[in-house]
């Protein structure tokens, strides 16, 4: 009886979840679709295209385009940057409030956590104000500073909840054995919150690959834009072609998912660790 009743509950369940995923992956497929479409197959709107209607030059002509192959340079060095710099301080910070009872401790971590919950429109105007005043705009270290503080506090959050599980004992026998802070930092710490530190990283690096607010402002030529504006300039200008459109999108998305595929396994675990230990 149960296992009759089982059967129907699961092609339930798993129909319920190919219809939420079809309706976060039908507009993507859609893209990649468009971007070997020819434009007129695009403005025709046929959902299957004919092998007549598909073509490569859409690709051809966004890469012979000048500049993006600085775009995409730029993109990579930016995301790398907001990356390691978020992975080393948050690490950092998530150490010490994880590990070391501090006065102002819980109010520094809501602190953080409320940071989160601010738009980066709020601060947009007088971050550029900084940034001016220290004379890093049109600079990769300025968007990358910008960024990090976008990313940072959900960083620490989670890497603070992974660290809690370590337990004290290790750690303390770490500075007995005469490791020192940092050294049980590096020896302990880190080695045991991989996952968690896989899922800081993606989140710095995807949500410095595709901001577009703090780039726009604080960049002021192409030697330090990214995608994302190569990618509004085209989709605002006159002439504009959806299918350069479309596979400028693919190639902005590729390497998220790329590298989404890559640390899918440390990202479950490390999300579901924080979930259950926060």
């Amino acid at each position: 009886m149960i296992g009759r009743l089982t059967a129907p509950r699961m092609v339930g369940a798993y129909l319920l979840l190919l219809l939420y995923y079809a309706f976060f992956l039908i507009p993507i497929i859609w893209i990649v679709l468009s971007s070997f479409k020819t434009n007129s197959a695009i403005i025709i709107g046929n959902i299957i295209p004919s092998p007549s209607d598909l073509t490569f030059s859409s690709y051809s002509d966004v890469w012979n385009t000048p500049g993006v192959p600085t775009f995409l340079r730029n993109s990579f060095i930016i995301a790398l940057g907001v990356t390691a710099i978020s992975l080393l301080v948050s690490s950092l910070g998530a150490y010490g409030l994880s590990k070391y009872r501090t006065r102002g401790r819980r109010s520094l971590l809501m602190l953080i956590l409320t940071s989160q919950t601010f738009p980066g429109v709020l601060i947009l105007v007088p971050f550029y104000t900084l940034i001016l005043q220290v004379n890093l705009n049109d600079t990769f270290l300025g968007i990358i500073l910008a960024q990090t503080s976008g990313v940072l506090p959900f960083c620490m959050w989670t890497l603070k909840s992974y660290m809690d599980a370590v337990p004290d004992a290790l750690v303390e026998a770490s500075l007995i054995d005469g490791s020192g802070k940092l050294g049980t930092y590096l020896r302990v710490v880190l080695p045991t919150s991989l996952p968690g530190l896989a899922v800081a990283a993606f989140y710095a690096f995807a949500g410095s690959w595709g901001d577009y607010l703090f780039v726009s402002v604080i960049s002021g030529s192409d030697n330090t834009g990214t995608l994302p504006i190569f990618l509004y300039r085209i989709s605002t200008s006159q002439q504009m072609t959806w299918g350069a459109v479309a596979a400028t999108t693919v190639i902005a998305i590729a390497p998220i998912m790329v590298i989404f595929a890559f640390v899918q396994r440390w990202m479950i675990e490390g999300l579901l660790a924080g979930a259950v230990k926060s």
